[in-house]
């Protein structure tokens, strides 16, 4: 052998030596998933895999693989579309580079969850540290939204938010939930779901009750954890949920749930008291309690605005690759596969989802349960940003009051109980294994319910008590 062809060969094997190595899990029915094997024991295989486009963690029943085998990784295998850039070192000296992306059209179909992941991706690999979103949509498939927030809350540490609204309705409020700064265009909209609870399923024990009041909990903590009272953004995703603003002597702004006795009704800002509909406002509204400012112009006018050096936009990035998702989903759509994968998808998150709920309300029922010890306190009163202050009624401690609390937070668990045991059922025919043993979860319903029976008799009779 040459001189030359021996170099080339021990080279190619240094490379193969640090290559990193994917499974490749194959089922029986002859579906593949790559990725990388974290558990494999006799009943099943976990894995860090890509299923449609999105990295999830993903268990399968151990029978039903026909094997595991090895490949080459790519490095960029979890990010895949990150694409190259001009590099921001090659910008003059001291500029901010930013992405526009646009979040344009319905979500799922216009705006899908591989295309920001993509847009992030890149944004993070090349060192530009800050987004602007453009943001006209009037929502969409709401598991594509918990896809997107997922990818927007993994790149956050890297990566700075800012949003121009023109219309955010209904789940586009993710983008503004998540954003640092929010620019509001004249005429345009925030909020406002359109929902009807208990007759829209979207799929078998699976209703869209449980995943907006979800979605309207994780909203509102993270506004709140930036410093705004999360009780707006939940308003405008939970129709049930309801809130007044206006402003006061002094000149501030006040939140509540309904207007106070002596409150003019002359400086009321917003009111939204129907239980069907979730609150709507209008750029000029959102702009008077500070969510958000009122803005002119562009993408390229928010470095002023924002006070940023230098300013300086990264290129059409973000608007071509929006377009290439959208485009590689429709197609993906179209296949066979896709659907397999929607569903795997689609469960995962789902039980996630309706574990979260079921804690979320496990966790009222103990807070509030008239038989523990502790004082059931509602009223609340702080300031934000000396403009605005919110505040809730007095609550008494009446027994029959936390009572009622305890059964409806107990009501909402079996709820999502009930739908958990389905999508249990749901996951194994997808060949996933169970995160939670339907044996178990009906032996909590069964506790719940006699829960219930109990503090409702203990009520009726303290209330008997009460009348003689």
């Amino acid at each position: 052998m040459k001189t030359g062809s021996l170099v080339a060969a021990l080279a190619c094997l240094l490379a193969l030596g640090q290559m990193a190595w994917a499974d490749v899990i194959v089922m029986k029915n002859g579906r593949r998933f790559e990725g990388r094997v974290l558990e494999e024991t006799d009943s099943y295989v976990k894995g860090d895999v890509m299923v449609g486009g999105i990295r999830v963690t993903a268990s399968v029943a151990r029978a039903k693989v026909e094997s595991i085998k090895k490949k080459p990784l790519p490095e960029d295998f979890f990010d895949a579309g990150a694409g190259k850039s001009t590099r921001p070192a090659k910008f003059p000296p001291g500029s901010t580079p930013y992405l526009e992306v646009p979040f344009v059209g319905r979500i799922g179909t216009d705006v899908v969850s591989p295309g920001i992941v993509r847009c992030l991706n890149y944004a993070a690999g090349q060192k530009i540290p800050h987004i602007v979103f453009v943001v006209d949509s009037k929502g969409g498939d709401i598991d594509s939204v918990r896809e997107i927030r997922k990818a927007l809350e993994a790149q956050s540490k890297n990566l700075t938010y800012h949003c121009i609204v023109r219309d955010a309705i209904g789940e586009a409020m993710v983008i503004p939930a998540w954003s640092k700064t929010i620019l509001l265009q004249a005429g345009s909209s925030l909020g406002g779901v359109q929902l009807t609870i208990g007759q829209t399923k979207l799929s078998r024990g699976h209703t869209l009750e449980i995943l907006r009041s979800q979605t309207a909990n994780e909203a509102s903590s993270r506004m709140e954890a930036q410093g705004f009272p999360g009780d707006v953004i939940r308003a405008m995703i939970e129709p049930t949920f309801n809130l007044t603003a206006w402003t006061a002597k002094d000149k501030k702004v006040h939140l509540a749930k309904e207007l106070p006795e002596g409150a003019s009704k002359d400086h009321v800002i917003f009111s939204d008291t129907d239980d069907k509909q979730a609150l709507t406002l209008s750029g000029a509204q959102a702009a008077a309690i500070g969510f958000g400012r009122a803005f002119k112009g562009t993408s390229a006018d928010g470095g002023k605005l924002l006070d940023l050096p230098k300013w300086t936009s990264v290129g059409d990035y973000g608007t071509r690759a929006m377009k290439e998702a959208a485009a590689g989903e429709a197609l993906r759509k179209k296949k066979e596969a896709a659907a397999f994968e929607n569903s795997m998808r689609r469960t995962i998150q789902r039980r996630e989802t309706v574990q979260a709920y079921i804690e979320a309300n496990m966790k009222d029922a103990e807070k509030y349960d008239p038989t523990k010890q502790g004082t059931y306190r509602q009223q609340r009163s702080y300031e934000w940003n000396d403009r605005v202050v919110i505040t809730a009624g007095r609550v008494s401690n009446e027994f029959t009051k936390r009572a009622s609390v305890t059964i409806r937070a107990l009501q909402r668990a079996n709820t999502g109980i009930k739908e958990l045991i389905g999508l249990e059922k749901t996951a194994e025919k997808l060949d996933l294994t169970p995160v939670s043993s339907t044996a178990e979860l009906a032996n909590q319903q069964n506790s719940n319910n006699v829960r219930i029976k109990l503090l409702a008799a203990e009520a009726r009779r303290k209330s008997h008590i009460i009348s003689e």
